[in-house]
């Protein structure tokens, strides 16, 4: 930009400035009705009204139904309870104890996959004396 482009729009910004500021009585009071006449025709607070509150309720009440279900006395195993708190394992019970750790340790699994840990596995059972490597 040139200077007298920015001495022009200085200008005008000034002058636009010194109007905001200068406003005669009239001018003040037809804004002044103007906004009070908006304030009024604006429609009440919608969040009194019954129609505002519905879908919120309805989403609580789903969020709480899908809580209750979810986490109900009745949907909790009761076969790995016993397993999960004993002290020692019994041999019939080591499948068992396996399969539980592996659904808790997602990362895990991708040892299963690997065939080096099926050799890995063979060559610790054939030390331990059990003959039921697959």
């Amino acid at each position: 930009m040139t200077t007298e482009q920015e001495k022009l729009i200085a200008k005008a910004k000034a002058s636009l400035d010194a109007s905001v500021y200068t406003l005669d009585n009239k001018t003040q009071a037809d804004l002044a009705s103007i906004r009070k006449k908006a304030l009024n025709t604006q429609p009440q607070a919608s969040w009194r009204r019954f129609n505002a509150w519905l879908p919120a309720g309805a989403l609580a009440f789903c969020a709480l139904l899908t809580a209750a279900l979810l986490y109900s006395p009745l949907n909790i195993d009761d076969a790995a309870t016993p397993i999960a708190t004993q002290q020692t394992i019994q041999p019939e019970q080591a499948e068992q104890v396996a399969m539980l750790e592996l659904l808790n340790n997602p990362e895990d699994l991708e040892a299963v996959t690997d065939p080096a840990f099926y050799i890995w596995m063979d060559e610790v059972l054939a030390t331990e004396g059990m003959d039921n490597a697959v």
